[in-house]
């Protein structure tokens, strides 16, 4: 604008130059457009595919992840269940161990209180069938001396004291 208020002939040296100044605008356009954009360009897009594909690999990454995640939960769940079982079974084995156990106490138990008794009863009867042979025998004796001899009064309680004693002795000594 300086040029045209000058005169006339300014603006026509401001309208070639603009005028070469478009053509050497389009010039290096075209140049630019052929050696730099397009290497620039192919750039872009190269990258946009890597992205692309750097996008679709981490999909995949995070659905195999996903997939995987569900495996283990799924086998987390497996062995939850399968370590349940197996502990439930080993308290019906540790409970069936400690009832035979407990059963094969008492029989042991039964036959030594069984075997006791026995003994015991055996043991009174034959303290019984001596006590009666000792008595019977000392019965025995004493009518035998009582009938050998013809006792007084004060004979015969001597006798059946002395009878009485010898009972009572056999009795200890069965005892």
């Amino acid at each position: 604008m300086l040029f045209a208020s000058s005169g006339g002939g300014d603006y026509l040296l401001a309208l070639d130059l603009a005028l070469w100044s478009g053509v050497v605008f389009v010039i290096l356009a075209c140049l630019l457009g052929s050696t730099a954009v397009n290497p620039i360009l192919d750039a872009l897009k190269r990258r946009q595919t890597q992205t692309e594909a750097s996008l679709h690999q981490a999909e995949l990454a995070e659905a195999e992840t996903k997939r995987l995640m569900a495996e283990l939960r799924r086998r987390q769940a497996l062995a939850r269940d399968e370590a349940a079982e197996l502990l439930a079974e080993a308290q019906l084995d540790a409970e069936q161990m400690h009832k035979e156990f407990l059963e094969r106490a008492q029989a042991e138990a039964d036959r030594m209180s069984n075997r006791s008794q026995r003994e015991i009863r055996l043991a009174e009867q034959a303290a019984i069938a001596e006590l009666w042979g000792t008595t019977a025998s000392l019965a025995t004796e004493t009518a035998e001396k009582i009938l050998q001899a013809k006792l007084s009064h004060d004979d015969q309680r001597r006798l059946i004291a002395e009878a009485i004693t010898d009972i009572g002795q056999s009795e200890g000594r069965v005892a």
